[in-house]
């Protein structure tokens, strides 16, 4: 049985820089702005099969808890995992300046994300 992650919560805590840094580490291809510029274009082949993501630019768009959600049900059938291990991974990725490194900690923000990446990486590279 597949799970879906449905908590509004949950989806709008996936920050835009861990989901393209996540995109990137998994050979997809950023095809460029879409639609007015509200959206990037992620493309990947895979088995024979065509696949795309849209990414917002913006993460404060009404329906952005329901385009994660979208977007977590293309990545499970895409890479054939389960959503929860892809949100983790996701959640895990920390997409800042410090070149790719995993994140160790979180930080409390006052933004409506509760916890965000931390840098491992020592302060002088981030």
């Amino acid at each position: 049985m597949k799970t879906q992650i449905i908590d509004k919560r949950a989806l709008s805590s996936i920050s835009i820089a861990s989901l393209r840094f996540y995109l990137k580490s998994r050979d997809w291809t950023d095809d460029g702005l879409w639609g007015g510029g509200r959206a990037s274009l992620y493309l990947k082949e895979s088995e024979g099969k065509s696949w795309d993501i849209l990414v917002p630019t913006r993460d404060s768009a009404g329906d952005y808890a329901a385009v994660m959600a979208e977007t977590l049900a293309v990545l499970a059938d895409a890479e054939d995992r389960p959503q929860l291990d892809i949100f983790q991974d996701i959640m895990g990725a920390d997409a800042d300046s410090c070149g790719g490194a995993r994140s160790t900690g979180w930080r409390t923000s006052r933004s409506r994300r509760a916890k965000e990446p931390t840098c491992s990486a020592a302060p002088a590279t981030c």
